[in-house]
């Protein structure tokens, strides 16, 4: 028997990755892709929007490039547990 398909996730909310060089990285999404800075993190991190979210990418201190989380944007109503 086959599941039903019935995506709880409405759309991708934000990416969030690790960088060891967060002003050459934060530089070339502003640069390249016309992002915009929001805001600074206390430790560091930077988020960056499109101009539709508060954020739509998260640039972190890290000691080489990996991809941290994402962040969905869930249908109204559902809950996860």
């Amino acid at each position: 028997m086959q599941r039903k398909f019935d995506p709880k996730v409405f759309r991708l909310g934000y990416v969030a990755l690790g960088t060891p060089d967060i002003e050459r990285t934060r530089e070339h999404y502003l640069r390249s892709l016309g992002m915009a800075e929001v805001a600074r993190g206390g430790d560091g991190a930077a988020y960056l929007t499109i101009g539709y979210n508060h954020h739509d990418l998260v640039l972190r201190p890290a000691q080489r490039k990996a991809l941290l989380h994402v962040g969905f944007h869930l249908k109204p109503h559902v809950t996860v547990g």
